[in-house]
């Protein structure tokens, strides 16, 4: 940063080679804002095809857990000393096998940052029948006897979509 009369550019290779890092960042955030996109695409379909809810209880409060369990404890990390960097990386690895292994990636506190509830549902579908112990992802308030548009990931997990009451879905 130069702000006297003599500054001059230092030219491009040299903004980049000095600034790896923030470039690397920038690039992360422009890839991430791809995924989002993605996903929220991913979640549009299926406005054919509606299910009721029979049972729902919010399940909101394992973005919590999440965030008390495994993110607060690395508050006091400093990360001066490579081991320290590399066992910190590792660890991370580690939880995230630990929450895909056990079904609680869905408990993504990013989720919760862009305005998704997670619900523990039981629902009626016509063609399958009652299905229990389903997690609904949902930018909804769901309650009992809703109608909802879906979209499963798995056999547990689906985005779900509000009906309202003139058979469109809820913006």
């Amino acid at each position: 940063m130069c702000y006297g009369e003599r500054c001059e550019f230092i030219g491009f290779k040299k903004l980049i080679t000095t600034n790896i890092v923030p470039l690397i960042c920038i690039f992360l955030m422009l890839l991430s804002l791809l995924f989002y996109c993605r996903f929220k695409n991913i979640t549009k379909h299926n406005t054919n095809d509606t299910m009721e809810i029979i049972e729902c209880h919010s399940e909101n409060y394992e973005n919590l857990t999440f965030l008390a369990t495994y993110i607060i404890p690395f508050i006091g990390f400093t990360f001066e000393d490579t081991q320290k960097n590399l066992a910190y990386f590792l660890l991370l690895i580690v939880i995230g096998l630990i929450f895909i292994r056990t079904d609680k990636y869905y408990a993504n506190p990013t989720l919760a940052l862009f305005g998704y509830k997670l619900y523990k549902v039981k629902i009626k579908h016509p063609a399958s029948g009652v299905m229990e112990n389903l997690i609904a992802i949902t930018m909804d308030d769901l309650t009992v006897g809703n109608n909802v548009y879906y979209s499963f990931f798995d056999d547990r997990f689906f985005i779900a979509r509000k009906k309202n009451e003139l058979g469109s879905i809820k913006n």
